[in-house]
């Protein structure tokens, strides 16, 4: 007898859904349990893993609501000490994903989807967080909009850079 052998006879594998052992050795799941999963189909959210029905969508409708870079951007603030005005800027206008488009597109895609909220008085100067940073058509339209209601500065930190399109 060989190791693997002498160790399927000690431990054999345990069937993850009904937790009876398997039949026949070597499989990793009962036969009469294999029907009982779904299977996750393409496309799926690129941060969930949740089925999607658009390929083109990158994000399910959870995932957008959560607005990922937002989130990061307020974690990052606090761990640096920064005061964080969320109400500032708003996401007006849902956009077709910037990956595949060009710098052009991009800056057409954002047109409109960015107004600025509530500027705390005083405030002239904003810090924007952005997760990926590619053309700058992101950043450009968040700046627009601030700029619009009066902030005078608009600085930008981005987690990762990427070539442009």
């Amino acid at each position: 007898m060989n190791k693997e052998t002498i160790l399927n006879i000690l431990f054999p594998r345990r069937c993850p859904v009904c937790g009876e052992i398997v039949e026949p050795p070597g499989g990793l799941i009962c036969p009469a349990c294999f029907h009982k999963l779904s299977f996750v189909k393409q496309p799926v959210c690129k941060k969930c893993g949740k089925e999607i029905q658009d390929a083109a969508e990158e994000f399910c409708g959870d995932c957008t609501k959560r607005r990922h870079a937002f989130e990061s951007g307020l974690c990052l603030g606090k761990r640096l000490g920064i005061p964080v005005e969320p109400g500032m800027l708003i996401r007006d206008k849902k956009t077709k994903p910037q990956k595949e488009l060009s710098a052009a597109d991009r800056l057409k895609n954002l047109s409109g989807a960015f107004r600025a909220g509530t500027i705390p008085e005083g405030i002239k100067t904003v810090l924007l967080v952005d997760d990926i940073y590619t053309t700058g058509s992101t950043v450009e339209a968040c700046a627009r909009a601030l700029r619009s209601a009066g902030v005078s500065r608009v600085y930008f930190v981005v987690i990762c850079m990427t070539g442009g399109r």
